[in-house]
């Protein structure tokens, strides 16, 4: 149920991979072409049910975001088994700057700033309220004069900072990420791309293995749309499988839910007003 959750509130199913420029910046720019996509079909609202594998609609599970009139504003509100979520998402001239939620007594708020197309800041503060404790995580982004991202400064509570170094290849793709923490590298992380430069692959150094292995495979319908997502937890050799389908206005129509064995887990419904 929760996989479900998450693969709608994160738009292109986004998941809780570590890859800050997957996360940040790739993530970020799917968001906001989002936005103008719900703008140019006029959608106000939008609905999701979900279907178990016997394709019986279960009545524990509810998903509903309410767009503004201007369309700088989404907010989400999500029921699971009682529980009960609201995320509040604000855009300025189609770009997200903010996205803030609520949940069990933590508070989060993340903004983004940009400069021109380039998202330049991540800033997310998170308090819980249970403890009474604050954390800020920051993540400063430089680019080159062509627009391409080169290092991420991270810091947690203006302590603990990690650097993070980017490579591209001829066609300023992405394709090498490294984590720096006290001047030793500590993790890397691959991407790969197809003849239409979208990512299909993000891999990294299995050290128990010792070998590549991925962690998100992507791929694409004739019309470019992200058409199936695999998933693998660093470390296990179970996945899921997510598998999407459209309208031909371009917006979302299903989503399907398979684990490792291919059996179905279950259906997203999409309904938009």
């Amino acid at each position: 149920m929760k996989l479900f959750i998450l693969s709608f509130l994160c738009v292109c199913s986004v998941l809780a991979n570590a890859q800050f420029f997957y996360n940040d910046v790739f993530a970020k720019k799917q968001i906001n072409t989002q936005m103008q996509q719900f703008n140019k079909n006029g959608v106000k609202s939008i609905t999701v049910k979900k279907l178990n594998a016997d394709n019986e609609l279960t009545e524990d599970f509810a998903i509903s975001k309410k767009i503004n009139e201007n369309y700088s504003n989404i907010v989400t509100s999500s029921t699971v088994y009682g529980s009960t979520q609201t995320s509040n998402n604000k855009y300025n001239n189609y770009q997200l700057i903010e996205t803030s939620s609520e949940k069990r007594n933590v508070f989060q708020t993340t903004t983004f700033t940009y400069n021109a197309s380039n998202l330049t800041v991540v800033t997310t503060i998170t308090y819980d309220s249970t403890i009474n404790e604050e954390l800020v995580e920051e993540h400063k982004y430089i680019y080159n004069n062509k627009g391409v991202v080169l290092q991420m400064l991270k810091t947690s509570n203006d302590l603990d900072t990690m650097l993070v170094n980017f490579k591209s290849d001829e066609n300023n793709n992405i394709i090498e990420e490294e984590w720096f923490k006290n001047g030793r590298k500590i993790e890397t992380y691959y991407y790969y791309y197809n003849s239409n430069h979208q990512i299909t692959d993000i891999v990294r150094f299995n050290k128990k293995l010792g070998k590549l292995l991925p962690e998100l495979l992507l791929e694409y319908n004739d019309n470019g749309q992200l058409y199936k997502q695999i998933e693998i937890p660093y470390g296990t050799s179970n996945y899921n499988i997510w598998v999407y389908f459209y309208l031909s206005n371009g917006l979302k129509d299903k989503e399907l839910l398979y684990n490792k064995s291919l059996e179905l887990q279950g259906k997203l419904l999409y309904t938009y007003q």
